[in-house]
């Protein structure tokens, strides 16, 4: 027992004199700190990544909306004077999706996306009134067509009414902004959408539906006359709304 206690009381004394050399040795701080750290660091880094792949994704969802309203406008122009698409061409303003967003032909990203294509025009309400005289100006979808794949519903309802909003707010996919919306007016849509799906963040947010609606009027032709799609076939055609305006 004498010799038990003996040995404690060395090692304790052993260990005194060890702890101040332990204490003043440093070595091993730098390892330690970038272990608290490397997590937080990453954290940040990864959600930098993502939150700039979701700007270039929503650039390019606008730029897209863009590229087909203006492609489409421009090939609605005919000789006579008249705004007019044809189903092919139609197709072909919607297709810019895989220029402005490559990736997505290529196969590379298998994101989910939609594009519809579509014309509202605007008629005076009540009926008979005066232009600018006590005068409501009522948008109706003349027609809507969307991009493959097939079975995609189409995103505005032919011959129903869209939805106005004060002339400071986004057109949507829904709705649109009243300035200068007239009797004297129509207009091409096009609504864009596109589910990005972050990279490091993903298991936390999901999917993150992007989307832009743009809208240009016609470039020729008289103020009153829409740009039709497929006049000359309308009559098979179930994305045209039949009702004259």
């Amino acid at each position: 027992m004498r010799r038990f206690r003996r040995a404690i009381a060395k090692l304790i004394r052993s260990g005194c004199r060890l702890t101040p050399a332990l204490l003043r040795d440093r070595s091993g701080t730098p390892a330690i700190e970038f272990a608290l750290l490397a997590p937080v660091m990453f954290t940040m880094l990864a959600g930098s990544y993502d939150i700039t792949q979701i700007f270039i994704a929503m650039r390019e969802v606008t730029g897209t909306a863009l590229a087909i309203v203006q492609i489409a406008t421009e090939q609605s122009v005919q000789p006579d004077q008249s705004n007019a698409l044809t189903v092919q061409q139609a197709y072909q303003a919607m297709t810019a999706i895989y220029a402005m967003i490559p990736r997505l032909k290529s196969g590379a990203d298998t994101s989910q996306y939609s594009v519809t294509l579509s014309a509202v025009v605007f008629v005076t309400s009540p009926p008979g009134c005066v232009a600018g005289s006590n005068c409501a100006y009522v948008g109706n979808i003349a027609w809507s067509v969307a991009l493959l794949p097939p079975g995609l519903p189409v995103t505005r309802t032919p011959c129903s009414v869209v939805t106005q909003v004060a002339s400071n707010q986004q057109a949507t996919a829904s709705n649109l902004p009243t300035s200068g919306m007239t009797t004297l007016t129509s207009v091409v849509i096009a609504d864009v959408s596109y589910e990005y799906q972050p990279l490091f963040s993903g298991f936390v947010t999901g999917p993150i539906t992007l989307q832009h609606t743009a809208f240009l009027p016609p470039r020729a032709g008289m103020p009153t006359q829409y740009v039709q799609y497929d006049k000359d076939h309308a009559s098979t055609n179930l994305a045209v709304c039949h009702k004259s305006f």
